[in-house]
């Protein structure tokens, strides 16, 4: 784990619930007013309290510094970060939840990104908090879902908001600060945007590598997960022009993904040591102990598909190792929302909610009443429009700089952010592209270097231009390396019209090994009696991918059997 719970306020039975909860504590500590435990790995997990008990703090994640060779920061570091005072949203890259204490106040950090959250609930007599969301749950008493705040999580490709959809919880995400005195709490979250400096390519260049190194400049042994892909290449180029440095490779294997071959290709120029990891379709009972678990734990960002790679990491935390991967590395080829740069330019610039809603909308699964279906239409809108009015003016900063800065507001805290809890409990884990000094250059340089991976290309044929040689896979679709943006899309597309290439079908593998549990569940009498639910709907669903095997309407399925796993935790 890499978690923290507590009360502020006396309350003797919440204070027993929270030790019921986190029966084996790695800390704790106890005042008048205060109660708060944690348990966690060591590497990602600190904490300290002075000899008189008078102030302490916690921090749960990954600091690391701003400086030109940054470094991970290790106990000492955290110690004296503390000491002087040290700016935690500003001076300090990485992921954390931090609560800091005195005999007079409480604070909370999160960081500048919101890869960390931290939630809170506030009754007359007592705040509680904890960086884990299933835990508030067991002990917020009549929670349930606010349908306006959780449309933008189902009809959208992400939430755009630092809010909980769950009423009674708040939460701290993006540059998240609290603070709690004797009489008072007050919160606030912070919206990302890059600091105004310029830059330049091979400083950008000089960053990412710095921030591929930082674990290894305070650990030394760091293995890197390896796709097929670009972005993971790109740091293995970066990485292994470190030769002072210890590093593996690891990939997982997903029903003999091409990622497996082209990973194996890649590392013949090198010889790393390089662990294949399986993961195999879960056992229902697996799925039945995950399921609420990760979806609690990420406000629905995690589903049912996630539960697979989520083994993946543990099998890898099993082993301590020191982890980095190219998570998030498409912002800096300006590849998110690009059907929105390509053909709803104008929208951008008028922030049209009409214009940008196609490009952002999605149904995860058609299952609710049409009351809830309207409600969650009218929240989405509603909050799309708070987020547009927020962003910089694209015509003082440009089209694609506006989607990037919309991009990682948005999926950082909600996406990547959501799960980064979930890795920080078995991994000491880093991704390089999701930190702040570096989206900060990276936006300050001309977007043309950055369309069609021109400043990934220039690292690959600078640093390793054999890799230029095997081609790139992207999803489940392998196509050239020398292929652009448009061309490779196109290549795929046609690919897929003609059922050319890898076809994963674990995901329906795995549905159709749930049909009787899924079955079970919805025919029970607790479901049928759901008013939010369309019976109707739901009924379709199965009877069409299991009877009549419409495999397409897989995803569905899989998002309806997620979000009852949910509900259950919250109602």
């Amino acid at each position: 784990m890499s978690s923290f719970i507590g009360v502020y306020g006396k309350n003797d039975a919440l204070k027993s619930e929270i030790k019921d909860i986190v029966s084996t504590p790695d800390f704790t500590f106890e005042n008048n007013s205060l109660f708060i435990c944690s348990e966690g790995n060591p590497l990602n997990t600190h904490y300290y309290c002075n000899s008189d008990s008078t102030k302490g703090w916690i921090s749960c994640g990954i600091g690391i510094t701003s400086e030109h060779s940054p470094r991970v920061l290790k106990q000492e570091d955290w110690e004296k970060a503390f000491d002087e005072d040290v700016d935690l949203h500003q001076d300090l890259n990485g992921h954390f939840a931090i609560i800091k204490w005195s005999d007079i106040e409480v604070e909370f950090f999160t960081d500048r990104l919101g890869m960390r959250n931290i939630f809170l609930h506030q009754n007359k007599d007592y705040v509680l908090f904890s960086t884990r969301l299933d835990w508030m749950l067991k002990l917020v008493e009549e929670t349930d879902i606010n349908w306006k705040l959780f449309g933008s999580n189902w009809l959208s490709i992400n939430p755009f908001s630092s809010s909980c959809f769950i009423n009674r919880i708040d939460r701290l995400a993006q540059g998240g600060y609290a603070h709690i005195t004797e009489s008072n709490l007050s919160f606030n979250n912070k919206r990302w945007i890059p600091k105004s400096f310029k830059s330049s390519p091979n400083e950008v260049i000089d960053s990412l590598q710095g921030f591929s190194s930082s674990a290894m400049n305070s650990f030394s042994k760091t293995s890197l997960g390896l796709s097929g892909g670009l972005d993971s290449r790109v740091l293995l180029a970066l990485l292994a022009s470190k030769e002072s440095f210890d590093l593996s490779l690891y990939t997982f294997d997903l029903n003999g993904h091409p990622d497996v071959t082209y990973a194996t290709q890649i590392n013949k120029h090198y010889v790393f040591k390089h662990e294949i990891i399986p993961i195999h379709t879960p056992e229902s009972d697996v799925v039945h102990k995950l399921l609420s678990e990760i979806t609690s734990r990420t406000m629905l960002s995690s589903s049912i598909f996630h539960i697979e790679p989520l083994l993946g990491y543990r099998k890898l935390g099993d082993q301590n190792t020191i982890s980095v991967d190219g998570g998030f590395g498409e912002i800096a080829r300006r590849r998110y929302l690009k059907g929105i740069e390509l053909k709803a330019r104008q929208a951008v610039f008028e922030k049209s909610i009409d214009g940008l809603l196609p490009y952002l909308s999605t149904n995860k699964a058609d299952i609710f009443s049409s009351e809830i279906v309207h409600e969650m239409k009218t929240g989405l809108f509603e909050e799309l429009s708070i987020e547009l009015e927020s962003m910089p003016s694209a015509k003082e900063i440009g089209v694609g700089n506006w989607l990037d800065i919309f991009s990682i507001r948005s999926r950082c805290q909600n996406l990547s952010g959501l799960n980064q809890e979930l890795i920080d409990e078995t991994l000491f884990h880093i991704m390089p592209f999701v930190q702040p000094d570096f989206l900060d250059k990276l936006l300050r340089i001309p977007e043309k270097e950055r369309v069609n991976a021109g400043l990934y290309r220039t690292i690959i044929q600078d640093m390793a231009p054999s890799l230029s040689k095997i081609p790139l896979v992207k999803g489940d679709d392998v196509y050239p390396y020398w292929m652009k943006d448009i061309s490779s899309m196109m290549w795929m597309k046609t690919k897929r019209k003609f059922e050319i290439g890898f076809k994963n079908t674990q995901n329906i593998t795995l549905m159709l090994s749930l049909e009787e549990y899924i079955r079970d569940i919805f025919s029970s009498q607790e479901v049928r009696e759901q008013s939010f639910y369309d019976l109707k709907k739901i009924d379709y669903l199965i009877t069409e991918f299991y009877k009549n095997r419409k495999v397409e309407l897989v995803i569905q399925v899989g998002f309806m059997l997620s979000f009852e796993a949910f509900r259950k935790e919250v109602y």
